[in-house]
This record gives C-alpha cells, sequence and structure tokens, in this order.
C-alpha cells in the first residue's frame, strides 16, 4: 500500500504536470514537447537517484526510459508504453530482489522540501 505522507510534493506536482500535458497533447492540442520531455527526464531521474540499487538498474533505467519520454513526446503513446513496461519489469526484479535480502533503502527525498 502506498504511504501518501512519505510523497514527495514537488515529485507529485511534476508528475501531475507531465501527465496532464500528455492527456493535452494527445487530444490534439498544442503543448511545448522540449517542457513536456523536460518534466518528464525529471522525474526519470528523480526514480532512478531514488530506488538507484546499483549501477545495472540505474543504466537500464536511462536506457529505456529516454525512449519512454521520446515517443511520448513523439505523440506514439503505444510505444511509450512499451518502453515503460520494460522500465518497470526491472525495477520490480531489483525491489523483490533487494526486499529478499532484508536490505533497506534510505528515502533521499524525505525532507526535500
Amino acid at each position: 500500500m502506498i504511504n501518501w505522507k512519505k510523497i514527495c510534493p514537488i515529485c507529485a506536482a511534476v508528475v501531475i504536470g507531465w501527465v496532464a500535458m500528455l492527456v493535452w497533447m494527445w487530444s490534439g492540442h498544442a503543448v511545448d514537447k522540449i517542457l513536456l520531455a523536460i518534466l518528464m527526464g525529471m522525474s526519470a531521474g528523480a526514480i532512478a537517484t531514488k530506488y538507484g540499487h546499483n549501477v545495472v538498474w540505474k543504466s537500464l533505467m536511462v536506457i529505456l526510459a529516454v525512449p519512454a519520454v521520446w515517443f511520448a513526446v513523439k505523440d506514439q503513446p503505444g510505444t511509450a508504453l512499451v518502453f515503460l513496461g520494460l522500465v518497470i519489469l526491472p525495477t520490480i526484479y531489483f525491489n523483490s530482489k533487494l526486499n529478499k535480502r532484508g536490505e533497506r533503502q534510505d528515502d533521499k527525498f524525505k525532507d526535500c522540501c
């Protein structure tokens, strides 16, 4: 279950911003695609930093998240979702592997605001 009190309000605002921009763009309206890509990249970078288990996972995050952002901004949501799924799979794998070892990752964004 998600602990809503631990979600950084800045990160939440960024995600809400780019999701709203994507929906607006995909519904046929004009959107500044550079700003959209910057906001999406900020989220990808924050996730890689917060949940960065090792260099392999961080590398996969960059290698797979960049095309996901690219295809989303180029108005190809199907392909973007495929890459997003490819980002989620290693995330689940590394999180389950980490949890089995009983290690705990400190919340690096706990006091971000």
